[in-house]
């Protein structure tokens, strides 16, 4: 007997007239019964179709039929050495957050944000996290992405702990910390979901193309293609996040969101800032910890360790002009060359509404209408690295204006003119825009969406002052050079009477 397709109905019908059409009459079985033998019809295609576990799926409402991981045939071998395989996904945060923020009268008020999201890098061979990113927007972008291999490439410090009780473990680190050799070290390939940010075209150009390595791009929804990164947040979710009062749990009918609900009082629910501080010594723990995947008995920098100092495995690290100018990661942009020397307009370039030049650039009256590449942080856009066509370094161009002074990201630049454009915002030349759209927000009504460009507006602005802190401390600008030996005036030469 063959199995037979469609509804209960239509195969029951069907196998009626197939009996019929054997000559089978009222009299005979199953015809005689008083359902036509319905029932036992139904058994036997029920079991007939558990034989084989595609066709009991499909019957099921299947659409996707996942591999036993056991039986899977795989064509890579394993993963046996640090840095060979990462694997990049983004997971957000079970948990109701708040920013301390002031009201249009100057006095503080807690405000609850959207949502926020974890984008985290982690090491196949070891389960070692090589760096992650906080994202407060409503989806995450291709910058974000780019800025997570930003925080896994460059050396990472201790976290600064202020909150009471909490303090990174003895045995723990960051891998840039424990093991300074790994500092700017480079994996060979890396796996991706089918996620818009991940399949940009400036994300694939930065993992292929400047940092070398090959994409593994599994198939769409399927988390077990990957499933070291979906255990990690598995971890997060389960003894982090699901722990912090204010969870939201794993779906609306979760238990947790009932017993860890704030009623109403957001000082009991975790801010942005606490959020970070613990995040960075979870981190800092969880690769400390010993880890089920490396035999329930070694820790990921453990693992590491061993790789790289026992075994002596040999790295590949990102090139030393590109170590000092993360920014060359982000996308180029295209420009050219503007000004006008009959109108003694001095050269300069128009990035976003905004002019941006420097003492190189301005002198030098031949590149006007020249093409320039440009490249920037989207999370500071104050200053741009600015190459010729040939690939000749031009150096960096400040933001002319006001401009110079805030620290403010692409999109937050994007909004300004935005609302300008609609004449929801005014400022004069003297007005600092960024503080003037901070104040334009701070005035609408209070929501969640607002609260969280906000804490975008925040974060970029601490975050620059951060990177610039960093960048003075590490050098800064060169002091001009003291004379020396005796100094000799030189005599005047004043015409007399006026021209």
């Amino acid at each position: 007997m063959t199995v037979l397709k469609g509804t209960h109905s239509n195969a029951h019908n069907r196998f009626t007239a197939a009996c019929r059409s054997l000559g089978l009459t009222a009299n005979d079985y199953p015809l005689n019964q008083d359902e036509n033998g319905r029932r036992s019809f139904a058994s036997a295609i029920r079991y007939r179709m558990m034989q084989d576990f595609k066709e009991a799926h499909r019957s099921a409402g299947g659409e996707r039929l996942k591999p036993a991981s056991a039986l899977a045939e795989r064509s890579d071998p394993p993963v046996r050495d640090p840095f060979d395989t990462v694997e990049f996904d983004a997971h957000r945060l079970d948990l109701r957050l708040t920013i301390l923020d002031q009201d249009p009268f100057g006095e503080e008020q807690l405000m609850e944000i959207e949502r926020v999201w974890l984008l985290a890098l982690i090491d196949v061979c070891t389960r070692a996290i090589l760096g992650y990113t906080l994202c407060l927007r409503r989806e995450y972008s291709r910058y974000d992405v780019i800025r997570t291999f930003e925080k896994a490439l460059a050396p990472a410090s201790k976290p600064t702990v202020t909150i009471p009780g909490v303090s990174p473990i003895d045995n723990g680190g960051y891998v840039s910390t424990a093991l300074p050799e790994t500092a700017y070290a480079v994996w060979r390939q890396i796996r991706f979901d089918h996620a818009r940010a991940h399949l940009a075209e400036d994300s694939l150009a930065v993992a292929c193309e400047i940092l070398g390595c090959t994409v593994d791009v599994g198939p769409a929804y399927w988390p077990d293609e990957r499933p070291f990164i979906e255990r990690f947040f598995g971890t997060v979710a389960t003894r982090f996040s699901h722990r912090l009062p204010g969870t939201t749990g794993s779906d609306p009918d979760d238990i947790l969101r009932k017993l860890k609900d704030p009623r109403g009082d957001l000082r009991l629910v975790v801010s942005l800032e606490e959020l970070r501080e613990l995040l960075a010594v979870w981190v800092w723990n969880y690769n400390g910890t010993p880890h089920g995947g490396l035999g329930s008995a070694r820790t990921p920098l453990e693992a590491m360790t061993t790789a790289i100092r026992g075994r002596r495995t040999l790295l590949r690290h990102l090139p030393l002009s590109l170590r000092g100018n993360l920014c060359l990661l982000q996308n180029v942009h295209a420009s050219r060359v503007r000004g006008h020397i009959n109108r003694g307009e001095k050269p300069h370039i128009s990035f976003y509404h905004v002019r941006y030049t420097s003492h190189r650039l301005a002198r030098s009256a031949d590149l006007i209408g020249k093409p320039l590449r440009i490249y920037y942080d989207a999370d500071d856009i104050r200053v741009l690295r600015a190459f010729l066509a040939d690939g000749t370094e031009l150096g960096e161009l400040k933001a002319g204006g006001i401009w110079a002074m805030t620290p403010h990201s692409l999109e937050l630049r994007q909004r300004i003119f935005r609302a300008k454009r609609l004449r929801q915002l005014e400022f004069g030349a003297s007005d600092d825009p960024v503080e003037a759209y901070l104040q334009f927000k701070r005035g609408q009504k209070r929501s969640r969406k607002v609260a969280s460009e906000i804490a975008q507006i925040k974060e970029a602005i601490s975050e620059g002052k951060r990177n610039s802190t960093v960048e003075d401390a590490a050098g800064g600008a060169e002091s001009l050079p003291l004379a020396v030996g005796p100094v000799h005036a030189r005599r005047l030469r004043i015409p007399s009477g006026f021209a």
